[in-house]
């Protein structure tokens, strides 16, 4: 199997790379702040892309690209007359340089992001300094044609040290022409000298309706986007997306029924559970039953402070508030967040069945709605 018989790691597995998702929702402010940069010609060398995952940033990124390649001909006169000021990034679905941008054939643009190890069959954790190295041998290809060059990174979160400064060297002394798009989930992660070098562009998560509507156009069904999973998906597209994938509703009823049986728990939903987690077929489960039980837990100690939240499932709020109902209690399940997550992350590390560590987050569970 190779890179390409599967999803890429810039990729939301089971939907189109976002270089071939047609329509982008709900970032309409960080658009307009582009083309007022272009407009006015004053386009920057570097931006950054910011906000949670799985919310549109890659997508945003590869609209920049396709419209800098399209105008990259406009003359001085055409490009900053009056009438020819942009509005939008669209193209055009005609275009030849969706088909190039899609190929990944047109010549100007180069993408970074983790590689596929052929020996391990996974993806790399990082984005190397070899890579970065790309940059010099593309920038020289067209040192003297004047042609538009576009480097996207995504994401910039993975570089390690060495890439990192490696890539902060070509972002003090930009090639003529050139536009960085580096995409970052966590943005305070980064190095400063590297953000101080880019024009943020800070995506928002979706609302309920443009989160409903680009799940629609990924060709999700309109009647299976209710709106607890909306809800769950907290603005992400590709969470919601993964979240569907692997029934995450059902699994939070579950977990919302067990809670309302504290503190007398019902054993046999809590062992059903444990044994979802243990499935050696999907191991993603794990990951899914550990944040849906992290976010119940975030939600009790809400509960107990009074905050109003949107119900994922009916009811919600009251099983919570039958739990934890006052301030003492609050600060209990606070506590327990915080040290069920170093468990859960020495658990993994050290390979502790997950159907183990699931029951034992349970078992905790209930004897805090005990105390």
């Amino acid at each position: 199997m190779t890179e390409s018989d599967l999803f890429q790691s810039d990729q939301q597995e089971g939907t189109l790379h976002p270089r071939e998702t047609e329509r982008l929702y709900g970032h309409e402010i960080p658009e307009q702040r582009f083309l007022s940069a272009y407009n006015n010609n004053n386009l920057h060398h570097a931006w950054m892309l910011t906000g949670p995952k799985g919310i549109g940033k890659a997508t945003l990124a590869w609209r920049i690209a396709k419209f800098l390649f399209a105008h990259q001909n406009n003359n001085d006169a055409e490009l900053f007359s009056v009438e020819d000021q942009h509005v939008s990034l669209d193209i055009g679905e005609n275009h030849i340089i969706n088909n190039k941008v899609k190929a990944l054939s047109e010549p100007g643009l180069l993408l970074l992001r983790c590689s596929y190890n052929e020996t391990k069959k996974q993806f790399s954790k990082n984005i190397t300094i070899d890579q970065i190295r790309e940059l010099n041998k593309f920038f020289s290809f067209s040192s003297t044609d004047g042609t538009r060059r576009v480097v996207i990174i995504d994401s910039v979160d993975d570089l390690n040290v060495n890439s990192a400064n490696a890539l902060l060297k070509s972002l003090e002394e930009p090639p003529q022409n050139s536009t960085f798009l580096l995409i970052s989930h966590r943005p305070s992660m980064l190095l400063a000298t590297i953000k101080s070098r880019c024009i943020e562009l800070n995506c928002s998560p979706l609302k309920q309706n443009d989160l409903k509507s680009a799940l629609i156009a990924s060709g999700k069904d309109e009647d299976s986007l209710d709106t607890g999973i909306i809800t769950l998906a907290s603005g992400s597209v590709g969470n919601a997306l993964r979240l569907l994938n692997f029934d995450a509703i059902n699994i939070y009823k579950l977990l919302l029924e067990i809670v309302g049986t504290f503190p007398t728990i019902n054993g046999e939903k809590a062992v059903f559970l444990s044994e979802m987690a243990s499935k050696k077929t999907n191991t993603q489960n794990i990951n899914i039953i550990i944040e849906l039980i992290e976010l119940v837990i975030s939600r009790l100690a809400y509960s107990g402070i009074g905050k109003e939240f949107d119900e994922i499932i009916d009811d919600e709020r009251n099983i919570l508030a039958n739990v934890c109902f006052n301030l003492n209690q609050s600060q209990k399940w606070a506590s327990l967040l915080g040290e069920l997550r170093k468990k859960i992350n020495y658990g993994l590390k050290v390979n502790i069945d997950p159907g183990t560590l699931v029951l034992d987050m349970v078992l905790k569970m209930n004897e805090t709605a005990r105390d």
